[in-house]
Formats: C-alpha cells, structure tokens, sequence
C-alpha cells in the first residue's frame, strides 16, 4: 500500500473513533450487558433489580416505614412500595394492545402490495389468435380451428 493510502485510513479511522466517542458534547457511555437489568415479563415475573434503583428522599422514608409493622401502612402506601420494586402489576401486564390490528393490517397491506406488483406485468385479458387466410398454394385457405 501507498503511504497516502496508510494515512487515510488512519486518519479515517481516528475521526469515526473519536465521532463515536463524543456525541453532541457528551462522552458516550455504554452499558455494561453482563450486568443485570430491570424487564416486566409474565413469564419471568421476579426481575434481578428493582425498577427504580435511586431512591428519593421520601421514597427512602417509606423503605424505612416497610420495616415496620405492614398493618401501619395504609393502602397507597402500599401501592408505591410495590411499584418501587415492580413497574407495572399482572393486570397491567395482561392488558390488551392493539398490536395484533397493526400486525394484521401491516401483513395485509404487504400482501395487497405483492398481489398488485406481480399482476401490473400482465394482461388480464386474452385475445384470440387472429385467423388469416394463408395465401400460399397446396394449403388450406383457413387454419384448422377458425371458422366462418
């Protein structure tokens, strides 16, 4: 390779690395994967972290008033000690999307789309062969099949 060849891709190299590094000011931090996450799964219904891990000062209030006798607290209390923990409940979780209209209609316009793509091609009506006298001697004067 040529030298200006070497230094452009060095260069080239050094100006994505540094694009990927700073975005819009701010040093871009990934996640560590191997760490645990928060999801709100029915099938997986205790998650490895809590939903909210910074607490605030009266959420730490109420952590402390858990401790305590549970017949103290009163419902709503409760309520926000369980969405600590969790970000939604079963019932929210079950609640029906409309997902399954989109999913239907997106398929359906897919299908429509193919069906009208691969028809626009051809003709959708068929002319008879044409039934010309051959001039030619020895030959009949119309092909087999025509009549009149």
């Amino acid at each position: 390779m040529s030298a200006t060849r070497v230094f452009s891709l060095i260069g080239r190299r050094t100006i994505s690395t540094s694009v990927c590094v700073w975005a819009h000011g701010n040093v871009v931090k990934s996640e560590d994967c191997a760490l645990p996450s928060y999801v709100d799964r029915r099938d997986y219904p205790l998650p490895d972290v809590a939903h909210i891990k910074n607490l605030s000062a009266s959420q730490k209030a109420l952590k402390q008033k858990e401790k305590a006798s549970w017949s103290s607290l009163s419902i709503s209390e409760k309520v926000e000690l369980y969405h600590l923990k969790f970000k939604e409940s079963f019932t929210e979780m079950n609640r029906s999307t409309n997902q399954c209209k989109t999913v239907v209609g997106v398929a359906t316009f897919f299908l429509a789309s193919s069906r009208s793509a691969s028809s626009s091609g051809r003709s959708t009506m068929r002319t008879a062969p044409s039934c010309t006298p051959l001039k030619r001697s020895g030959w009949p004067s119309r092909p087999r099949g025509c009549s009149s």
